[in-house]
Parts: structure tokens; C-alpha cells; sequence
């Protein structure tokens, strides 16, 4: 690469840094810096702390949810007791049936008053 063009990639690199830094004129100082913290982790280890808290509640929480779900064993007896009621249903005469039923019943009762006085 020739002198010229290096020159002319670090001065456009050195324009972006400066609209960058032009453009965020609200930007929180201490995040340039890495945090301003003096070099210690005082507020990162209060985070990690809460995070660790934070992470066994959800540990406890899906132990609970674990316990409360249904295995394959639990579904398959659920199904076999779907698939009884489905019988039984399919077993069960239809309201037209029913219906038909009754009328017969009128009729054999008028049949047998008109035949036996």
C-alpha cells in the first residue's frame, strides 16, 4: 500500500472517530473509560450476586414445573380413557332413535287397545 493511501485510510478513519463522537454528545463519560470504577468490580460483583440469586429462583421455579407435568405414561392413560368414553358414546342410541323408540311404544300401546278391549 502507498504512503498516500495510508495516510488518506487513517484520515478517514480519524473523520468517522470524530462524527461518532459528534453525534453522541450525551453519552455517559465514564463508559469510554471502562466504567470509571477505579479498577474494582463493586457494583459488577453486586450484579453477579443478584444474578446468581436471580438464577436460582428460576432453578426452583422449573424444578416446580418439572414436578407438576405430565409423562408419557400419564398421556397414555389419559388416552385409553378418551378412547373408552368414545366407545361408550358411540354406544349410546342417537336422539332419532330415541325418538323412534317412543313412537313405537304409542303405537304398540293404541295397536294392543284397538286389538285387546
Amino acid at each position: 500500500m502507498a504512503r498516500s493511501d495510508s495516510d488518506s485510510l487513517v484520515s478517514l478513519l480519524e473523520e468517522r472517530q470524530r462524527r461518532m463522537g459528534e453525534q453522541q454528545p450525551d453519552a455517559d463519560p465514564t463508559l469510554s473509560t471502562g466504567g470509571g470504577g477505579g479498577g474494582t468490580y463493586d457494583r459488577m460483583e453486586a450484579r453477579i450476586t443478584q444474578l446468581e440469586k436471580d438464577a436460582q429462583d428460576v432453578k426452583l421455579r422449573l424444578a416446580s414445573i418439572d414436578a407438576k407435568m405430565a409423562t408419557k405414561d400419564d398421556l397414555s392413560a389419559i388416552r385409553a380413557d378418551v378412547g373408552e368414553i368414545k366407545g361408550m358414546l358411540k354406544a349410546m342410541p342417537t336422539t332419532l332413535q330415541l325418538l323412534g323408540f317412543v313412537v313405537a311404544i304409542f303405537i304398540a300401546a293404541g295397536v294392543t287397545r284397538i286389538f285387546l278391549p
